[in-house]
């Protein structure tokens, strides 16, 4: 077994990803991988928080979609694969809302739950194939869904 030394330095192999080009951190978080393909959230200057992906013909990050327009971003979480089809939650326009991106053409869908406003869905979960999660109705009351 190889002692690693405190202070060490990655090898020269180790690569570095700038998505914020401004003097800030671009924060990134919510790694999830879909059948090979890395998904995170990240902030740039330019957008904000947004959904981002490592492009596997080029390793390179690749912005998917600037759901929220501005600096703001839409500020992607609970990242969740169920069968290949990456499940999350985002801020756009209509509210809170619960998105996916569409297998066949890479881009972002709006699952609107609640069409009188933000649906808040939280709790993103996989249970053998079956996406669980809670978000409220249009009556504003937070239930449990399911979609297989």
């Amino acid at each position: 077994m190889q002692m690693i030394k405190s202070g060490s330095v990655l090898n020269l192999n180790s690569v570095q990803y700038n998505i914020n080009l401004t003097t800030n951190s671009s924060n990134p978080s919510q790694f999830t991988d879909v059948d090979g393909t890395l998904y995170f959230s990240a902030f740039s200057g330019a957008n904000g928080g947004e959904l981002w992906k490592i492009d596997p013909m080029t390793g390179s990050p690749v912005l998917i979609l600037e759901i929220d327009l501005g600096m703001d971003g839409s500020e992607p979480n609970n990242l969740t694969n169920v069968n290949g089809i990456l499940y999350f939650t985002a801020y756009s326009i209509s509210g809170f809302e619960l998105w996916k991106i569409d297998p066949s053409t890479g881009s972002p869908v709006l699952l609107d739950l609640n069409p009188n406003g933000s649906s808040f869905p939280s709790s993103l979960t996989n249970v053998n194939g079956t996406f669980y999660f809670v978000a409220l109705n249009s009556s504003y009351s937070a239930e449990l869904w399911k979609i297989d």
